[in-house]
C-alpha cells in the first residue's frame, strides 16, 4: 500500500500487504487471518462448484478474499456456517442452494453478497436463501444485491438474532430484481435496526419481533407486503419499538391477531387490510402509543382484547373512525384496562353484528362523555345480541368513575333505555 514500508520479520513481510486478498485498507480486527487468507486465493480452483460446509466451524478463517472468482460456486449451503469470518465480499450468481452459509458467523461485522437469483445461473434455480445470517451477532452492514429473476425466493430466519444489524433494504415493488416470497422471522431480536424497508406485493411473510426495541428512537419502518401474494399474508412486530413517520402495510392478510402486541408505536400509519374483516384479537394488547390520533386501516372480525392495557401516552389521544367494527361479533376486553379517552369508531353499524360484549371496557376510566353518548346510540343498534343488556356487562362497574347520573345526563340515554338496555 502507498506510504507503507514492507519489512521481513520471522521470514514474512510485516505488516500484511493486504492488497493480496483484495482488501483497500487493513481490517478493524487482528492480522493472525492473514496468511490463511492468502492462501486461500492461492489454491482457490474455479473447477469445484460444490462448497457445503467447506469451511464450517473453521476457527482460523477470518477474512475471505475479495479478489477471487467466486462465480463458479453453484452450492453454498453452510459455506462458513461458525466460522470466525469477519468481513465478506462475496458473488454467488451461480449458487443454486445458499441456505444457512453465514448462520452462527458470531464475528462477522459486514457483508455483501452480489448476484442471487442470477437467472444466468448455470446450475438452475436458486429458491432458497432461508438462514443465510441467522445469529450473526456482531453484524452491522449488509447489502444482498439481488439480480432480475421471476422465481420466488424464500429467505426465513434471514436476519434472525442479528443483534446489532443496522438497516436492510429491499424493494421488489419497483426494481427489477428478484422476488421474496416468504420473510418468516427474518428479523426476530434486530434490536438495534433502525431502519427496514421491505416491499413485494408476493411477500406473504414478515417476522419483525422486538425490531429496534433497543435503539433510542426506535426502527423507522417502511413495509408494504401481500396485495398479490397467492395465500394470505401474515406479519409480527410484536415488542418491536416503531418510529415516527412509519409506514405499515400489510395486505391481503387473514388474521392481526398479536401483530403488534407490546409494542412502542410512535405516530405511524398502520393499514392491515383483507377482501373481508379479520381476527384483530390483542393486535394491539399492552402497547405503548405515542400518538394523539391513532390511525389503524383495518377490518375486524374479532376484537377481543384488542386494546387491552394498553397505554395512550397523549391525555387527550383518540381512536380514529379508520377502526371498522361493522363485520366484529365480539368485543370481549376490547379496551379492557386501556386509558384511550375518545373513541370516534362507534355509529349505527358498528354493534350489528356482536354476540359478546364481554367487560369491554373493564377499568377503562378515561373515556369521555362524547364516547360514552356515542356508545349508548350504537348499542341499541346490536340486534344480533342477545346476552344481558346492560353496561355492568360491558365492565362499566366503577360507580365513582362512572356512576348512573352520568350516563343519564348523556342525550342517548332515552334510546338506551328504551332499546332495552339498563344501568345494572
Amino acid at each position: 500500500m502507498p506510504g507503507v514500508v514492507y519489512k521481513k520479520k520471522g521470514g514474512k513481510v510485516f505488516p500484511p500487504d493486504w492488497t493480496q486478498i483484495g482488501y483497500d485498507n487493513t481490517p478493524k480486527s487482528t492480522l493472525i487471518g492473514f496468511d490463511y487468507a492468502v492462501d486461500i486465493k492461492d489454491t482457490w480452483d474455479t473447477s469445484i462448484v460444490t462448497h457445503t460446509e467447506r469451511y464450517r466451524d473453521n476457527k482460523v478463517l477470518m477474512y475471505f478474499p475479495k479478489n477471487i472468482d467466486t462465480t463458479n460456486i453453484q452450492t453454498a449451503d453452510r459455506m462458513f456456517q461458525a466460522s470466525n469470518l469477519e468481513s465478506i465480499d462475496i458473488d454467488l450468481s451461480s449458487a443454486r442452494t445458499a441456505t444457512a452459509v453465514f448462520t452462527d458467523c458470531l464475528n462477522l461485522r459486514d457483508a455483501i453478497v452480489h448476484g442471487l437469483g442470477n437467472p444466468d445461473a448455470p446450475a438452475g434455480t436458486l429458491n432458497n436463501i432461508a438462514n443465510m445470517f441467522s445469529n450473526c451477532r456482531s453484524l452491522v452492514e449488509l447489502d444482498l444485491n439481488l439480480t432480475e429473476y421471476s422465481t420466488l425466493l424464500s429467505a426465513v430466519n434471514l436476519c434472525t438474532d442479528c443483534w446489532e444489524l443496522k438497516e436492510f433494504n429491499y424493494d421488489g415493488k419497483s426494481e427489477n430484481i428478484a422476488r421474496i416470497s416468504s420473510l418468516y422471522n427474518a428479523f426476530t431480536n434486530c434490536y438495534k435496526m433502525e431502519k427496514l424497508t421491505v416491499k413485494d406485493d408476493l411477500c406473504e411473510w414478515i417476522g419483525c419481533y422486538a425490531v429496534g426495541s433497543q435503539t433510542a428512537n426506535g426502527c423507522l419502518f417502511d413495509i408494504d407486503i401481500g396485495s398479490t401474494s397467492p395465500n394470505g399474508t401474515q406479519a409480527t412486530f410484536r415488542k418491536a419499538k416503531i418510529k415516527d413517520g412509519s409506514y405499515i402495510a400489510i395486505k391481503k392478510t387473514t388474521t392481526a391477531q398479536d401483530m403488534f402486541r407490546e409494542c412502542i408505536i410512535e405516530p405511524t400509519s398502520i393499514i392491515v387490510v383483507n377482501p373481508t374483516s379479520i381476527n384483530a384479537s390483542y393486535m394491539f394488547m399492552d402497547s405503548t402509543i405515542k400518538q394523539r390520533n391513532f390511525d389503524a386501516s383495518v377490518n375486524v372480525s374479532n376484537a377481543n382484547g384488542m386494546f387491552k392495557n394498553a397505554d395512550f401516552e397523549n391525555a387527550n389521544s383518540q381512536i380514529d373512525t379508520l377502526i371498522h367494527f361493522e363485520n366484529n361479533t365480539s368485543f370481549n376486553e376490547t379496551f379492557y384496562n386501556c386509558n384511550i379517552k375518545t373513541i370516534n369508531a362507534f355509529n349505527n353499524r358498528t354493534f350489528a353484528n356482536v354476540t359478546t360484549f364481554n367487560n369491554m371496557f373493564y377499568d377503562a376510566k378515561n373515556l369521555d362523555d362524547d364516547t360514552l353518548n356515542n356508545l349508548l346510540l350504537a348499542l341499541t343498534t346490536a340486534s344480533s345480541y342477545t346476552g344481558t343488556k346492560t353496561l355492568a356487562t360491558l365492565g362499566f362497574t366503577d360507580s365513582t368513575v362512572y356512576p348512573l347520573s352520568r350516563f343519564q345526563a348523556l342525550s342517548n340515554w332515552t334510546a338506551f333505555t328504551t332499546a332495552g338496555w339498563s344501568y345494572n
